[in-house]
């Protein structure tokens, strides 16, 4: 999960002090670091609520996050979840994940969180030596399979060129969150281990 800076709570706070003189018009979000903070910490506990509860991906078994910022200072969480009834075969995981573009006629509102939040765009942090680091574009996929290594390759069909550089997301949460969530199902230890980095840095 990573913190929108146009939530509108944080637009919300930021016009109640622009209203009370304590802002001036050309403050910007970012230099309003508690309100971002505040905000995010306020929907990542929701986010996390919402997951024990069982509610987003069913019975919770364990989890842990760390929260990080990013260089331009929004907050965002690496969240690790344990299900009582782990997601294993294709059919399964593509009910919690998508790597599809959202229909614009059918679904709107998650085309347009989906079109501003999930679409990945190289540049100088992830290009090295000209190819992405994040393996983006992604190939297309009829359905979803799972490789010898029990690593998932979401279904990703050519119906939309941006498939191919669509972050995977659950509609749900990016529905409730209105923000850039990634979700992924780890088959690996090495999730772990890159969780655990951050916290240990």
């Amino acid at each position: 999960m990573t913190c929108n800076p146009r939530w509108k709570e944080i637009d919300d706070a930021l016009e109640f002090l622009k209203n009370f003189g304590m802002l001036t018009t050309k403050e910007l979000v970012h230099y309003r670091g508690e309100i971002i903070c505040r905000v995010f910490n306020m929907k990542l506990k929701q986010l996390m609520a919402g997951i024990k509860s069982g509610d987003e991906f069913g019975p919770y078994l364990y989890g842990t996050y760390v929260v990080e910022f990013q260089k331009r200072g929004l907050p965002h969480a690496h969240i690790l979840l344990g299900l009582v009834n782990p997601v294993k075969y294709p059919d399964q995981i593509d009910g919690f994940v998508s790597a599809e573009m959202p229909d614009p006629v059918t679904q709107p509102q998650l085309y347009s969180i989906i079109s501003s939040q999930n679409l990945h765009r190289c540049d100088n942090r992830c290009l090295e030596k000209g190819k992405c680091s994040k393996n983006f574009p992604k190939p297309f996929v009829e359905a979803t399979q799972l490789d010898d290594n029990g690593f998932p390759h979401y279904r990703r069909r050519c119906t939309n060129p941006q498939n191919a550089i669509l972050v995977p997301y659950c509609p749900s949460l990016s529905l409730r969150f209105n923000c850039h969530i990634n979700v992924e199902i780890c088959t690996s230890i090495k999730s772990v281990k890159y969780l655990y980095k951050y916290i240990h840095k």
